[in-house]
C-alpha cells in the first residue's frame, strides 16, 4: 500500500537499525575514550607532584649528608690542629729545658768540684718558671668549636662547594671501617676529648717530673756552690792569719796545694791520736772487766767452799765450773769473746747460792 511517501522494506528497516545502534556504540566509545583521557592527565600531574616531593626530599638528605661530612672533616681537622700545636709546644718546653740543662750542666775540674757561677743558677732557674708557664699556658682549655651551619631552607641553593666522592677523603669516601660502622657526633666528641685529655695529662706528667728533676740538680749545684765560697773563705782566713802571724816569708802567700797538705798532715796526726785514745780506752776497759770477773770467781770461790756439792758446768767447754772462761771456750760457746754474759751468769750463780 502506498502512503504518499518513501517506501522502506522491512529488511532495510532492520540494518538500519542495527547500523544505528552500531553508531550508538561507537559514540559511547568515543565518550569512554575522552573520560579515559581526563583520567590519564590527572594520573600524569600526580605522578609529576610525587617525583618533585620525591625529588626534593632527596635533595634535602643529600644536603645533610654533605654537612655532616663537613662538620666531621672540620673536626678532625681541628683535632689535628689541637694536636699539632700541643707537640709543638711540648717539643718547645723539652728543647728549651733541655738546652738550659746542657748549658748549665757542672763541669767537674780537678776532685769534682763543680765550677757554676750563681749568675748560671739564676739563668737555669729563670729557665724552669718560663717552661713551667709554657706549661700552664698550655694546660689551658681552648675556644668553643663555632656553631655548625644551619639547615637551608626548602628552595634554597646550599652555600660553598657541594661534596663528592671524588672531593671526600679516602679514609671517609671508601674506608672499610668507616663504611661498616655508624656513630652519632656527641660520642665521637666525648672519646676525642677523653683522649686528648689523657695525653696531655701524661705529657705535664713527663715534663713535671723532668721540672723537678731539673730543680733538685740546681740545688745540688747551689749548695756545692756554696761549700766551695766557704772553703775559699777559710782559705783566704788561714792564709790571713798566717800572714798576721809571720809565717809568710817575701810577701808569698801559702798556695792552696800546701794548705791542702798541711791540712792533710793535721788530720793524719788527729786520727793516730783518736785511734790510739781508741785503744788505750779499750786496754782499759778490758782491764777492768777482768778484775770485775776476777773478784766474782774469787767470792764464787769462798761461797763454794762451804757448799757440799759443786754446782754443774757452765758450758760444754769444759767439765767443771773454772773451765769456762770468754778466752778459753770455743767460738761456738756462748761466753766467747762475750765477758759481759760470763759475767751476768757468774752474778746469777752466786745469787743463787746466797738464796
Amino acid at each position: 500500500m502506498y502512503s504518499g511517501g518513501l517506501r522502506v522494506q522491512p529488511h532495510i528497516r532492520g540494518h538500519i537499525a542495527s547500523c544505528n545502534g552500531r553508531v550508538e556504540l561507537v559514540k559511547t566509545q568515543v565518550e569512554s575514550y575522552q573520560m579515559g583521557g581526563d583520567v590519564i592527565a590527572l594520573d600524569t600531574q600526580e605522578l609529576q607532584a610525587r617525583g618533585e616531593e620525591t625529588r626534593r626530599m632527596k635533595e634535602e638528605r643529600l644536603l645533610a649528608f654533605q654537612r655532616d661530612v663537613k662538620e666531621r672533616v672540620r673536626r678532625k681537622e681541628r683535632a689535628r690542629l689541637n694536636k699539632v700545636s700541643d707537640t709543638a709546644n711540648t717539643h718547645h718546653i723539652k728543647k728549651e729545658t733541655r738546652s738550659f740543662s746542657a748549658k748549665r750542666r757542672p763541669l767537674m775540674q780537678g776532685r769534682g768540684t763543680p765550677v757554676i757561677s750563681e749568675v748560671e743558677v739564676t739563668e737555669a732557674g729563670s729557665a724552669v718558671q718560663r717552661a713551667r708557664l709554657s706549661l700552664l699556658s698550655a694546660s689551658r682549655p681552648t675556644s668553643p668549636p663555632p656553631p655548625a651551619p644551619s639547615t637551608p631552607e626548602r628552595g634554597e641553593e646550599p652555600c660553598g662547594e657541594v661534596l663528592t666522592p671524588a672531593t671526600l677523603p679516602a679514609s671517609r669516601c671508601c674506608g672499610h671501617r668507616s663504611a661498616g660502622r655508624r656513630f652519632t657526633a656527641p660520642d665521637r666528641l666525648a672519646l676525642d676529648r677523653r683522649r686528648s685529655q689523657a695525653r696531655q695529662l701524661h705529657m705535664f706528667h713527663r715534663l713535671y717530673s723532668h721540672l723537678e728533676r731539673e730543680e733538685a740538680r740546681q740545688r745540688r749545684v747551689r749548695l756545692a756552690l756554696q761549700g766551695s765560697a766557704e772553703q775559699r773563705k777559710r782559705e783566704n782566713e788561714i792564709q790571713r792569719r798566717m800572714a798576721e802571724e809571720g809565717e809568710e816569708e817575701d810577701g808569698v802567700a801559702v798556695s792552696v796545694g800546701s794548705w791542702e797538705e798541711e791540712e792533710r798532715e793535721r788530720l793524719e796526726v788527729w786520727e793516730q791520736t783518736l785511734a790510739l785514745e781508741r785503744r788505750r780506752h779499750r786496754l782499759q776497759v778490758a782491764k777492768e772487766t777482768e778484775r770485775y770477773l776476777e773478784a766474782l770467781r774469787a767470792q764464787l770461790r769462798d761461797r763454794l767452799a762451804s757448799c757440799p756439792t759443786p754446782p754443774p758446768p757452765l758450758c760444754s767447754c769444759g767439765s767443771s765450773l773454772w773451765d769456762t772462761h770468754p778466752l778459753t771456750c770455743a767460738n761456738n760457746c756462748p761466753f766467747y769473746q762475750n765477758p759481759r754474759a760470763y759475767a751476768s751468769a757468774l752474778s746469777n750463780l752466786l745469787a743463787s747460792l746466797k738464796l
